[in-house]
């Protein structure tokens, strides 16, 4: 049997409808759902115990929990981000699992640690978050491959986000990567004992090594 192809202008590879998903979702119960659908299919469907996204038509559900490590550090960044942006009513700061939208029409719906839209950006927010996320931030986890990271952050240039914060817990620093032109622009490499820096949010300039390095 030939390979399948997918590609982001044709979602649906040969033969494609006939595969299933199978998940808990969030009421204990288990599901079974096709593998590949349209963008409204997959707000449609029960919502994975722990949360799923849609990449170029296929969907692919999350099979375990975040560690407590993991969720720790969220927790934390939120609790710095989110009173910086809400006292200087910059925007709005989310965090997984929340879906976003990048490509409606190609199908491609993620759902990031965390993100930032600001004011400029958030009258295009409705009941979906349809609309680009000005800062995306995802914290890695220590299995976390090399190739999956760049994925993301290919999908984050080519849809207008303009910076990804990279969490290397293992390593103890954030990768702050900016865009433009639909690519990667630069990568700086900030150990937490350092303040951070972004073109985003240029006033939000903490140290994370007091609050991230206890875990």
């Amino acid at each position: 049997m030939g390979a399948r192809v997918m590609t982001r202008e044709n979602p649906y590879p040969e033969g494609a409808g006939t595969g299933r998903v199978e998940y808990v979702d969030r009421n204990g119960k288990r599901v079974s759902v096709p593998e590949y659908m349209a963008t409204d299919e997959f707000y449609d469907i029960p919502r994975p115990l722990y949360g799923a996204e849609l990449v170029f038509g296929q969907l692919r559900v999350a099979e375990n929990a975040p560690s407590l490590h993991h969720q720790s550090i969220l927790g934390d960044l939120y609790l710095l981000l989110a009173p910086f942006v809400r006292e200087r009513r910059l925007g709005n700061v989310w965090f997984a699992p929340l879906s976003v939208t990048l490509d409606h029409r190609r199908r491609l719906v993620v759902q990031p640690d965390m993100f930032f839209i600001s004011t400029q950006r958030m009258p295009s927010v409705t009941d979906r978050i349809c609309v680009p996320p000005d800062l995306v931030i995802e914290v890695l986890s220590p299995s976390q491959r090399p190739s999956e990271v760049m994925e993301r952050l290919r999908w984050f240039a080519e849809y207008d986000v303009r910076e990804c914060w990279v969490v290397r817990q293992r390593e103890q620093r954030t990768d702050v990567v900016k865009f433009e032109g639909g690519a990667v622009e630069t990568t700086v490499s900030i150990p937490w004992t350092d303040p951070l820096q972004s073109d985003v949010l240029p006033d939000f300039r903490p140290v994370l090594s007091p609050v991230l390095t206890q875990y």
